[in-house]
């Protein structure tokens, strides 16, 4: 796994960077070498929801098996702490913005 690069000038992204800008309303990075906007693909930014719900829907299924609520929200917080740690290797970037469906 890969952090993203800019899709103008190759420059890297930090973790960092990416962990902050996923939590934005508007997705839209600036790129500190070249100062290109850039966004994330259609297809990245459908992973990304995916992973967010993969916690939930395994601490759910962990509950309705039978197993004990604290060890359920003890696997849910880490996995969430899992993806969360993961969500920036799974943004790739274009020059325009693209719909998402």
């Amino acid at each position: 796994m890969e952090l993203p690069k800019c899709c103008k000038c190759n420059h890297k992204f930090s973790w960092r960077s990416i962990f902050r800008a996923s939590f934005k309303f508007r997705q839209e990075i600036k790129c500190p070498e070249c100062g290109t906007k850039i966004y994330p693909t259609m297809k990245s930014r459908q992973k990304i929801s995916l992973m967010t719900n993969i916690p939930l829907i395994i601490s759910f299924a962990l509950l309705a098996f039978g197993l004990p609520f604290k060890f359920a929200i003890l696997i849910f917080l880490s996995l969430t702490v899992l993806v969360m740690t993961l969500i920036p290797f799974l943004y790739s970037f274009v020059d325009k913005e693209e719909p998402l469906w």
